[in-house]
């Protein structure tokens, strides 16, 4: 995580790209650098 303790309306990740990584690849595939990724939290 990059964002400092005091930003409470959204979250910066720093995220890796490791060559036949699974996440990282589907990101990396579909997004630009500054776009906006929205994710929730898991349920059931």
């Amino acid at each position: 995580m990059a964002s400092a303790p005091s930003q409470t309306d959204f979250i910066e990740l720093h995220i890796k790209h490791v060559s036949g990584g699974g996440f990282a690849g589907q990101v990396f595939d579909s997004i630009s650098p500054k776009d906006i990724l929205r994710c929730q939290q898991t349920t059931g």
